[in-house]
């Protein structure tokens, strides 16, 4: 998690990427980021892959 100019960012790995028709795995990932705001009590909310 990062804060940049008053934005959160949360940054995670997936595999949604496709090569030649199929998903990633193992070791073919690619980087995502989700803006999120903190929770009114300073907990982190749930943040939903995008």
């Amino acid at each position: 998690m990062v804060e940049f100019k008053g934005q959160w960012y949360f940054f995670y790995h997936d595999g949604s990427v496709s090569l030649n028709g199929i998903k990633g795995d193992d070791v073919r990932r690619s980087v995502a980021v989700q803006t999120f705001n903190f929770n009114p009590d300073g907990t982190i909310p749930y943040i939903v892959q995008s």
